[in-house]
């Protein structure tokens, strides 16, 4: 009898060393596995993180000496840019002051220019206004995006800075630079309806407070080039011609401007 029960009893400790171990070894994969886990999270974020101060540090290379600029803060929002110090920078106000949505919506046109005065940056923001008009592309099928180049702003995740031309046919349409509305523009590539970009370029900063960015673009008053608008007014402008404007050494620094662009 005593030799059964000792050879039961070691058993029984054997059986518990044994489920002893195995919980100890999942409790250390576990405890690896979150560690894991973690550096890597650690990792992304820190690499994140350098993507865009590179970003940022890329930007202020080209923008050189800056001073900051703000819109007006009765919009309750912070939207601010670097701006060259050797740029003029002027507001202009419309509608309803201070803001009050019973009264009707209010307005804010910056305008950024270079030294020559050629080149202008344009922000235009709207609170408590309407969307008007529609791009009806059945009425122009032959217009078609025929250039597209994308870039994130770095501070600003919800609007992205693109670069596009548009022909009817053959012939050269349209072309703007300015930000977008990151969601409305993900999938525009060149062979698209020109339509597709149609106000695109409205990006909400507050729901709340019904405030949009309604555009903020490059307006390039060459007049040989564009109307006052900057639309090509030349017939026998080609694409090419327009993509020559995007290496102009100030069209540069006015995009850096819009990359600078953050909100908090």
């Amino acid at each position: 009898m005593n030799k059964k029960y000792s050879h039961g009893s070691n058993l029984v400790i054997i059986i518990i060393m044994v489920v002893i171990l195995i919980l100890l070894g999942v409790v250390g994969y576990l405890f690896w596995q979150n560690q894991t886990s973690k550096k890597s999270t650690s990792n992304q974020s820190m690499t994140n993180t350098s993507q865009t101060t590179t970003e940022e540090q890329k930007v202020n290379e080209v923008l050189g000496t800056t001073v900051t600029k703000n819109i007006d803060e009765g919009f309750g929002v912070n939207l601010s840019f670097s701006v060259p110090e050797d740029w003029a920078v002027s507001s202009n106000k419309d509608g309803v002051w201070p803001i009050n949505a019973d009264k009707g919506s209010s307005s804010e046109t910056i305008a950024i220019s270079a030294p020559d005065n050629n080149i202008v940056v344009i922000y235009h923001l709207v609170a408590n206004g309407g969307m008007g008009g529609v791009c009806m592309a059945e009425e122009m099928p032959t217009y078609k995006i025929s250039y597209v180049q994308k870039q994130d702003v770095p501070n600003f995740n919800t609007a992205v800075f693109l670069e596009n031309i548009s022909k009817d046919g053959d012939k050269l349409s349209s072309w703007k630079s300015g930000l977008y509305n990151k969601s409305k523009v993900e999938n525009v590539a060149v062979g698209n309806h020109a339509c597709d970009l149609a106000f695109a370029d409205v990006i909400n900063l507050s729901a709340d407070k019904n405030v949009d960015l309604y555009t903020a673009y490059i307006l390039v008053k060459d007049r040989q080039l564009t109307d006052e608008k900057g639309n090509p007014i030349n017939t026998n402008l080609t694409q090419n011609d327009i993509e020559q404007v995007f290496k102009n050494e100030n069209y540069i620094k006015a995009k850096n401007i819009l990359l600078s662009t953050k909100i908090n």
